[in-house]
């Protein structure tokens, strides 16, 4: 009996505290497919910001958690009173550079959708519109990390990507890039996890920190430049013994 009275005492002060909003609830999480708009900008020659405090530069609004698909689609959708293709400030068209920056916290996504031509940015040159300091690089992480572009498109990375699940897993006929040199504060663009060249075209020059694995194109380099391997290079045996698994460039 003492037993049930404890337990039935401690749900009543659990209770008590839910209705005085001391406790709260976590709603259950949902992945949705979240679609850039690239509403809002801080002006000053700065491209659009993807932070996490923008929610407006996303359809539906709210900047993506890591169990949502940050979409980027091949015209722009409307937001905010902007024309189609323009984003809400009217400015930006698709395709257009896009800043990944910390305020507000890092941006996170569960995976990648280049529908368009993008460049994902941390080469902000300075602290305060115009002052001489360098920021640091701010990473993006991101939860299963399929990174998808789009046949014929060009999706490039000049920012540091870390990956929960510890495989970024390029998917789609287009090209994924990583970086195309060093940032301002001196380090080369990295993707902190093993890449798997699943479809498309792999390239750049950046740093992949675990196995580089190639079943379909890896083209490092940018003319010049070095893509940068700390694990291993795995080829797809059966593809290349089928003359389909393709490498070149410098290492």
């Amino acid at each position: 009996m003492k037993k049930a009275t404890s337990s039935r005492f401690l749900n009543s002060i659990r209770l008590s505290l839910l209705a005085a909003g001391v406790f709260a609830l976590a709603p259950a999480s949902h992945a949705v497919d979240k679609i850039w708009t690239g509403g809002f900008y801080f002006g000053f020659g700065f491209p659009p910001i993807w932070d996490g405090a923008s929610p407006t530069n996303w359809n539906p609004v709210g900047v993506p958690n890591l169990t949502d698909n940050a979409i980027f689609p091949a015209v722009i959708p409307p937001a905010a009173g902007g024309a189609a293709g323009a984003g809400a400030n009217g400015l930006r068209t698709d395709g257009s550079e896009i800043l990944i920056d910390s305020f507000g916290g890092n941006p996170v996504a569960n995976n990648l959708t280049f529908l368009n031509s993008y460049k994902l940015s941390s080469k902000i040159t300075a602290v305060g519109f115009g002052a001489a300091t360098p920021t640091a690089v701010t990473p993006l992480r991101l939860n299963t990390g399929n990174v998808t572009v789009a046949e014929s498109k060009i999706a490039i990375l000049d920012i540091t990507v870390n990956v929960l699940s510890g495989q970024l897993t390029k998917l789609g006929g287009g090209t994924l890039i990583l970086g195309s040199g060093p940032n301002v504060v001196g380090a080369l663009p990295a993707i902190n996890a093993n890449v798997l060249v699943q479809e498309g075209t792999f390239g750049g020059s950046g740093f992949v920190s675990g196995n580089l694995i190639n079943q379909a194109t890896v083209a490092p380099g940018n003319s010049p430049g070095t893509l940068h391997v700390g694990g291993n290079l795995q080829a797809d045996q059966d593809r290349a013994s089928a003359g389909r698994d393709r490498v070149g460039g410098q290492f």
